[in-house]
């Protein structure tokens, strides 16, 4: 395919990834607009966007069996457009079960976006380059979570409405739906599996990894859902403020995304995991003792450095636990982190309900402090395969 071909790819892909980071970071800003449109309380929603989640997370499973029937073109026309005209209808939704029902299907539609990414990705590319794709993509995801609360937190100061933040959701969803007419999809074709993929034995070590991608999520998740209201209650911040502190995090998580290629390539996996998640966790604590906005801030931004290449890091570290790394290796991470976020939606919601914020960022930080144990249990137990320096980030 020639390169002209890759870039408008691509563009299409990180477009994808973009929306993606969009909607997800804007849910926790909008959480308490919604409350206030039902007359709910904030855990309420909370518990409504569980359903988003658990939607997403099937269809998250579900894409690569759906990649073997129809074509990648095609899947974007029919989740997309599903997801756009979700959001239409649960802005309008006149009660909280028919705004839950819509939410579903919106979580449903948004599944098709990250496994696509990577699955056209792994066709594009050959192994020596897949793995810079890869971090792009995820590098676009952090640009779009950096954006959304920034744009969403601006308009909803100057008075725009929560359906209106939403709706230029749906609009970026339309563009995808238009940009999956271009010629260079037609080539990618439903994949058959591997059956070869069927006889490669798991050791305990996949699904160790796999609890370590479970509890990142849900970490992740409890932090970008929950610090913009902490802070504006704890700290007495308006809505801009503390979405530009959310904003902060995702600015550091994508500059140490950039840097992460270059530090994986001196250490071994495992020692980033553990080092990164043990400083997550610190600075994730911090945040319990933080008595002004400046200290939040500071405490934000090292997390953020942290968290950076966390995430594909866990993915790349699990798929070297096998023999051999395969697709379906791979769709069980993302598996796992999809159940992360379900249950992380469960628990917050939980939590809010019964305790403080201090209780849900204590929960958050002992999570990624998991991760670092976790991580270096499976090292120990591989320590007769040990993961070279040189070993890829993704």
């Amino acid at each position: 395919m020639p390169g002209n071909s890759h870039i408008v790819l691509n563009t299409l892909l990180y477009f994808m990834i973009l929306t993606l980071g969009i909607s997800a970071s804007i849910a926790g800003l909008v959480n308490k607009y919604i409350a206030a449109g039902f007359a709910v309380e904030n855990y309420i929603i909370g518990y409504c966007f569980t359903v988003y989640s658990v939607a997403y997370a099937s269809s998250v499973f579900s894409v690569g069996w759906m990649l073997e029937k129809f074509s990648v073109r095609s899947l974007l026309r029919v989740y997309c457009g599903l997801a756009a005209v979700a959001i239409i209808c649960f802005a309008n939704a006149p009660t909280l079960v028919v705004f839950t029902v819509f939410l579903f299907l919106f979580g449903l539609g948004m599944g098709i976006m990250l496994p696509a990414a990577f699955h056209v990705t792994l066709l594009l590319y050959d192994a020596k380059v897949r793995s810079a794709k890869s971090i792009a993509v995820t590098f676009f995801y952090a640009v779009g979570s950096i954006v959304g609360p920034i744009l969403a937190g601006l308009a909803l100061d100057w008075g725009v409405t929560w359906q209106g933040v939403y709706y230029g959701v749906a609009a970026m969803l339309l563009a995808v739906v238009a940009g999956s007419f271009i010629p260079q999809l037609k080539s990618f074709v439903p994949q058959k599996a591997n059956r070869g993929e069927e006889k490669v034995d798991w050791s305990l070590n996949v699904f160790l990894a796999g609890l370590s991608v479970f509890c990142f999520m849900i970490s992740e998740f409890i932090f970008g859902y929950w610090i913009i209201q902490y802070l504006m209650d704890r700290l007495a911040v308006g809505v801009v403020m503390a979405s530009a502190a959310l904003s902060l995090w995702w600015g550091c998580i994508t500059t140490g995304r950039l840097a992460g290629s270059f530090i994986l390539s001196r250490i071994s996996l495992a020692q980033y995991i553990i080092v990164s998640a043990a400083v997550a966790s610190v600075a994730y604590f911090g945040l319990l003792g933080a008595a002004t906005y400046t200290q939040a801030v500071v405490l934000i931004g090292i997390k953020g450095f942290a968290y950076s290449s966390l995430y594909p890091t866990l993915i790349s570290f699990g798929t070297f636990q096998t023999p051999k790394p395969s697709p379906r290796t791979t769709s069980f991470f993302l598996a796992s982190g999809s159940a992360g976020i379900i249950f992380s939606v469960i628990l917050s919601s939980s939590l809010k309900q019964y305790f403080d914020y201090e209780v849900m960022l204590a929960a958050g930080a002992s999570l990624i402090g998991a991760v670092a144990v976790v991580t270096a249990v499976v090292a120990h137990r591989n320590k007769k395969r040990p993961l070279a320096p040189s070993a890829p980030a993704q």
